[in-house]
C-alpha cells in the first residue's frame, strides 16, 4: 500500500511524480540532442574521411603535373633557337 506522498507502479507517471514533469520533458530533450548530434558527427566525420582521401588524390595529380610541365620546359629550352626562344619557354 502506498504512503500518502509515494506512488504506485513504475514507469513514466513515477517518474514524473518523483523528479516533475519539466525534468522528464528536459531529459527527454536532451536524449534527443545527443542522438542527432552524434548522427551528425558521424555523418561529417565520414565527409571528412572522403574529402581527405580527395585532397591527397588531388596532390598525387599535381605532382605529376609539375613534373610534366617540368619536362615540357625543359624540352622548349632545349630546342630553342635563340635566346628569345628560351626566354619564352620561361614564361
Amino acid at each position: 500500500m502506498a504512503g500518502p506522498f509515494e506512488v504506485n507502479g513504475n514507469g513514466w507517471g513515477k517518474l514524473i511524480a518523483t523528479i516533475g514533469l519539466p525534468s522528464v520533458l528536459a531529459l527527454l530533450f536532451a536524449g534527443f540532442l545527443m542522438y542527432n548530434i552524434t548522427a551528425a558527427h558521424t555523418a561529417m566525420a565520414q565527409q571528412l574521411t572522403r574529402v581527405e582521401a580527395m585532397v591527397h588524390d588531388n596532390g598525387k595529380k599535381m605532382d605529376s603535373l609539375e613534373t610534366l610541365i617540368k619536362i615540357s620546359r625543359q624540352t622548349c629550352l632545349n630546342t630553342a633557337p635563340d635566346a628569345g626562344a628560351r626566354r619564352a619557354c620561361l614564361e
